[in-house]
């Protein structure tokens, strides 16, 4: 698979999904010019064939229609877009929003992906989770390690319910009982960021995003309801519509202060970190930040000054683990940062169990200025494989 992200200077993010072998391509809330999106598939080669909406927009128009008419792709959405349409239109608190809800419903949709459904594009599977909250026809969508979350889950945040279509109770189902159970490794993807970042993981959304620390339904519900409380109201916003809470001072981040709860807490690493992230992962094959498993077994046969950090959660570790390595969980390591060696040129080995946390890991402790920093190739999966020696 490969893949690459729009961004604006609005924060509206849009995801081109493409299989490299067949030039197949899907293109997800694409909201930028039509000629960006055309220039892109033309010189990278690519068939469209669907145009995926991850919920009806009011914040902005979707070029879905339009794409759809140059180039013959497939509109997707959920088939709660109906009634989503419906409760549109009828609303009538911000001249903005009424504009887009009727561009937005004027669009011709094809394809109804079901809660779990897929579509192929080429040799690559997109699973469609309906994930309500933020509106009633909000798409989550997995594609190999990424999620593509739309409006119901951003870094940090999460999209504001108090739009037409929007329940706290839903997003409350959508957060914690399917998007959090999808696993630590997958990298986060949304389609709104205010601060410049470029993706996050659900390992550091469950650690840190405030809208994942009620996992009482009902203490949840409060949190949602008095946090968007305090955004200014639909009709008073103008043309600018902002579909989540505003980010945390700069001043709050740094001081680490602790920050109410209607702002989003914000490591004042992320934006960098999930960069060196993202360059991580579209380089994985040739990248030298990999050790690979006979390599790592030499080096604890040699007994090398070497620190191996596993960053999975202690329930994992306690399963099995590499001789001589020691636990800090990849959520926990920015407070950590205290406890590891002076040395800044002290070699480390991340771990993980597939080599995604441990990425996120090595580039984070980069971050910080250790400068041999290296990730475990396929983690513990590849080395139970080769049968390599295991600690419990």
């Amino acid at each position: 698979m490969a893949f690459k992200q729009f961004r604006d200077q609005d924060g509206c993010y849009s995801y081109l999904i493409y299989c490299e072998n067949t030039k197949e391509a899907a293109l997800v809330d694409p909201n930028h010019s039509p000629d960006l999106y055309l220039t892109a598939l033309d010189k990278l080669g690519l068939n469209l064939v669907y145009l995926i909406d991850t919920h009806t927009h009011v914040d902005h128009d979707s070029l879905s229609g339009i794409l759809a008419e140059k180039t013959g792709a497939k509109v997707v959405m959920h088939p709660s877009f109906v009634e989503q349409r419906k409760l549109g239109a009828t609303f009538s608190g911000n001249d903005a929003i009424v504009k887009h809800l009727a561009v937005n419903s004027a669009i011709i949709v094809d394809i109804t992906p079901q809660d779990h459904g897929t579509l192929r594009v080429g040799g690559v599977e997109i699973l469609c989770l309906h994930t309500p909250g933020h509106t009633l026809d909000s798409l989550s969508l997995v594609v190999e390690n990424k999620l593509l979350t739309g409006d119901i889950l951003m870094i940090g945040n999460c999209g504001r319910s108090d739009f037409p279509g929007g329940s706290n109770e839903d997003m409350y189902d959508s957060l914690y009982n399917k998007l959090s159970s999808l696993g630590e490794d997958l990298a986060v993807y949304p389609a709104h960021d205010y601060q410049n970042n470029i993706n996050s993981s659900l390992g550091y959304e469950i650690s840190n995003n405030p809208f994942l620390k009620h996992p009482s339904k009902e203490d949840f519900i409060k949190f949602a309801r008095d946090s968007f409380a305090k955004l200014p109201s639909m009709a008073t916003q103008g043309d600018k519509i902002q579909c989540s809470l505003p980010p945390a001072s700069e001043t709050q981040v740094q001081k680490s202060v602790p920050v109410p709860s209607s702002t989003t807490v914000s490591n004042p690493l992320m934006g960098q970190m999930c960069s060196a992230m993202e360059y991580y992962f579209k380089n994985i094959p040739q990248h030298w930040n990999l050790v690979n498993s006979e390599e790592m077994l030499q080096i604890i046969k040699d007994k090398s000054n070497v620190l191996i950090i596993d960053v999975r959660q202690p329930q994992e570790f306690a399963e099995g683990r590499i001789p001589g390595s020691e636990n800090i969980p990849v959520r926990d390591l920015p407070n950590r940062i205290k406890d590891l060696p002076t040395n800044l040129e002290r070699p480390i080995i991340t771990t993980c169990e597939s080599g995604s946390r441990s990425a996120y890991a090595a580039m984070f402790l980069r971050g910080y200025g250790y400068s041999h920093v290296r990730s475990l190739e396929l983690g513990m999966h590849s080395w139970r494989e080769k049968g390599y020696p295991i600690e419990k």
